[in-house]
């Protein structure tokens, strides 16, 4: 991911996660040598990015988004892969990530690919509605 990405990326965002992101946000994080950012580009458009942060011998997963005309592909398995590889090559061994209680797909594809619930965090995202911090440890995936 590079600043040039940042229209496309805020615009999957907008539509895909409705965060609270913004593109100074982005750009700050891409500005930081700990950020472990990857695009994915599929015939000359932005369909998804990985966004996350090392931390020592760990990073924190921020955000994963795969544009809805391209779900169900294996891209998020494809992004979340090179997301991890990244934190293993620099000296990591875990990831944690939060989301969101009600997305339920979601949880099933950290899930599949080896996280596991840590704890939740009641009315993390508002009343009644959660956030489930999980995490993933190992060298493989």
């Amino acid at each position: 991911m590079t600043i040039s990405d940042l229209e496309g990326i805020q615009i999957l965002q907008d539509e895909e996660l409705k965060s609270n992101w913004s593109e100074t946000l982005y750009k700050q994080e891409l500005l930081d040598f700990n950020t472990i950012a990857f695009v994915l580009i599929l015939d000359d458009q932005l369909v998804g990015f990985v966004l996350g942060k090392m931390l020592v011998d760990s990073s924190d997963l921020y955000q994963i988004v795969i544009s809805k005309n391209a779900q169900g592909k294996g891209l998020g398995t494809l992004l979340l892969q090179a997301y991890w590889d990244e934190v293993i090559k620099r000296g990591g061994n875990a990831s944690i990530l939060e989301v969101n209680s009600k997305h339920k797909e979601v949880i099933a594809f950290y899930t599949k690919f080896g996280f596991k619930q840590l704890y939740i965090r009641r009315h993390y995202y508002g009343r009644n509605r959660d956030a489930i911090i999980m995490k993933k440890e190992g060298d493989v995936c």
